[in-house]
């Protein structure tokens, strides 16, 4: 198997670790925030870091790319001003787009608010198809995974088109054994309840998302992919991968 990974809005490096676990190198990051810019080179420290998608050009080729593209113009706790897919920050989607068409990677992998499948999910699928890719997608929450908490994302792959249509590279939750064992801490709060009750003490949100050492930093816990989450689609697209 050769597979590499290549990461943009890379964030806490969710993706970063799931990939590590079953054993996918990435190549390369692109994270515009300077604070997880930094954690990312301890993450991967053999990796090419890129800080702004807009300037980042035919970066090297790779297997997959994974984008956690800003959903605030998209999520449900943006009550006011939303534009959807073609906003400011959700409308970087376009970015994803251009370089996975630079890219030509076997796999796309895209998460964010299930709140885009009526905010635009249509302009992504037509950019998709205008690139030649054809795609499936899914909505799990933590909980699946084994976690007390909710947190519903929505999980998109897409691969080229000349692959023929795949149905199913995306396997339900507990589909596949994962690689290792992710435990829960003994306290949790709830990621809704951390964003409503407004904590002063950042160091208080640090539970149940499983990143080794905790996560103390409440954007970061807040906007991260969970590792385990990224390790389950890892594996279904090694699956894949070796069958195709």
């Amino acid at each position: 198997m050769n597979l590499n990974l290549g990461s943009l809005f890379s964030g806490r490096g969710g993706f970063e670790i799931g990939a590590k676990a079953v054993g996918i190198e990435t190549k390369w990051t692109c994270e515009i925030d300077n604070f997880l810019h930094h954690k990312l080179k301890r993450i991967v420290t053999n990796a090419i870091h890129y800080r702004d998608i807009k300037f980042v050009k035919n970066p090297a080729a790779v297997e997959i790319i994974t984008a956690g593209f800003p959903c605030q113009d998209i999520s449900i706790s943006n009550q006011t001003g939303k534009k959807g897919i073609k906003g400011t920050r959700s409308g970087l989607w376009r970015e994803v787009a251009r370089i996975t068409n630079e890219v030509k990677p076997l796999y796309l992998v895209l998460e964010n608010s299930p709140e885009l499948l009526k905010q635009g999910f249509e302009y992504v699928l037509s950019d998709l198809s205008e690139i030649g890719y054809h795609a499936e997608w899914d909505c799990w929450r933590a909980a699946d995974f084994g976690y007390p908490h909710n947190r519903l994302r929505l999980y998109v792959v897409a691969y080229p088109c000349q692959n023929r249509l795949r149905r199913g590279v995306l396997k339900s939750p507990g589909a596949f054994r994962l690689s290792q064992t992710w435990t829960p801490t003994e306290t949790y709060l709830r990621v809704s309840a951390c964003r409503a009750n407004g904590f002063r003490d950042i160091t208080a949100i640090q539970r149940d998302n499983e990143f080794p050492n905790f996560v103390c930093e409440i954007a970061a816990f807040g906007n991260a992919v969970m590792p385990v989450v990224a390790e389950h689609i890892f594996n279904c697209i090694i699956e894949d991968y070796i069958n195709n």
